[in-house]
Parts: structure tokens; sequence; C-alpha cells
């Protein structure tokens, strides 16, 4: 589904024709109806803690940086694993985080050395930065963003507890959050409207309809009306999310852990 069509389920809500174009964080009514999109999408996919099974995933190997990139003349933001490129030596890798004027990356396998100098660009976010040195590391920090992880717990090989703590995991058996090699999550990832399955999608966009009618007119006949699309499309949306997650189950035979919350 477009977001554009979700967008006028919440229109044709009002009793309005529909729009032929999103005003992405504009006021108008289209403008505020993907905004209520987006908050829905958010509540669904977080899932009282539970995720749903299209963003529920497991064995997740967190690789830790093995250089860090000593910067200079930032332009833009540098997006959590993103491939960034290094002019001239044509070196790649995958940035972990940025922190103190350094970019902390998990160079590509078979990628060219990185070299004191030439600029960095960002893959998805064509963010830059120009290099003055560089470094190998053993030893540093897993990122968990909250634009990438709304829970995350111990993957079963890990026989650890873990918590997080300002963005970054912290071990808390060693009481640290430097660590000197992969770890191992299941997490409940952020998924954005493209990445949402349509069976997702279109719970999200009956609930947004609803929840923006009471907003926009509080009518009781359309808000009944309204309830009972959500409620159809809740009971396909469940239906679907328990059958994958049958087919998904997992090894009861070792006790998880609970799920951390990313951000609070």
């Amino acid at each position: 589904m477009l977001k554009l069509d979700a967008v006028n389920i919440c229109i044709r809500a009002l009793g309005d024709p529909d729009v032929t174009a999103l005003d992405t964080g504009g006021t108008s009514d289209a403008g505020e109806a993907e905004k209520e999109i987006d908050r829905q999408l958010k509540i669904v996919l977080r899932g009282k803690g539970y995720g749903t099974a299209a963003n529920v995933r497991e064995e997740i190997e967190l690789t830790l940086p093995d250089t860090t990139l000593t910067t200079n003349t930032p332009v833009g933001t540098l997006l959590y694993d993103e491939t960034i490129t290094q002019a001239g030596s044509g070196a790649t890798g995958k940035v972990r985080y940025e922190i103190g004027g350094k970019v902390y990356v998990d160079t590509d396998s078979g990628s060219a050395a990185w070299n004191n100098s030439g600029a960095l660009t960002g893959g998805t976010s064509t963010a830059t930065r120009n290099v003055s040195a560089t470094a190998s590391i053993t030893s540093a920090f897993h990122a968990v963003p909250e634009t990438a992880f709304y829970f995350i717990r111990p993957a079963r090989r890990e026989w650890k507890r873990l918590g997080v703590y300002n963005g970054y995991l912290f071990d808390e058996d060693q009481d640290t959050q430097t660590f000197t090699g992969s770890v191992y999550i299941d997490a409940i990832t952020v998924r954005t409207w493209t990445e949402t399955p349509e069976w997702i999608q279109e719970y999200v966009a009956r609930k947004a309809a609803r929840a923006f009618q009471r907003y926009k007119r509080r009518g009781v006949t359309d808000d009944q009306l309204l309830a009972q699309d959500e409620a159809m499309a809740q009971l396909d949306f469940e239906r679907m999310d328990n059958l994958l997650k049958r087919t998904n189950v997992l090894d009861n035979s070792i006790k998880l852990s609970e799920w951390v919350p990313v951000m609070p």
C-alpha cells in the first residue's frame, strides 16, 4: 500500500475527497493524517513490547568497529549501519557510531585500506567528512540507536545480561559498555512505511483513520462505522501475525531474557 493511499483512507473518514499528493511535515489535513499514520505505525510495531512477526529479528550479530576515522568539516548526519566510501582510497565500511569527532567503522571485507586524507561520503545520508587520521581498534561500544531498534534482548547464545545506556549496549555482568567482539541480540526493529508488509499497513491505516476522524470531527455515527472497519482490519492483522509467529516459533527449551527498551 502506498502511503498516499493510507492518507486518503484518513481523508475519506472526514468525508472529504482524496488528495493527490503527500504533505509530509505540513499542517494540511493530508500532513496531519500522515503524522497520525506514523504514530500508529510505531504503536503497532512496538506491539506492547512484543513486536510483530514482521519486525522481530533473532540472532542479529552486532559487529565491532575495527577502525576509527578522525574527521573534520562535518556536513550532514551519518546514519547507523550505512555504507561510507572514502574518496581516493576507495575504502568502504559500515558506520557504527560517531562520537568526539571520530567515526567508528566496521570495514567491509575486501575493502581497500583507509588513508589519512580523502573525504568520506555516506551512501544513504550523503553526509560528508574529511579524514585527518585513522587508527585500528580492538575494543569499542556497540551502538543500538532508537532509529533502528525499539527493544533488544540477548540472543539465546549469549550467556550475559545486556542493557542499553545512552544508545549503547551495556554488559550488566561486567559493568561496562566496552566490548572486544561481536554480540548477538534479538530485537524488535524499527520499520519505515515501505518496509512494512501490507497486512500491517492496512490495520495501521484503519486505526489512524478512526483516530484522525475523532480528532477532526468526533462524529458518533462515523466513529462507529470506522470502528467496524478497524476491527475487521485488526482481525486480519492478528490472524496473519499469529500465523507467521507460529511458523517462526522459538525453541522454548532455553528461557529468553525480557525485552529491554532502547528508548524509555
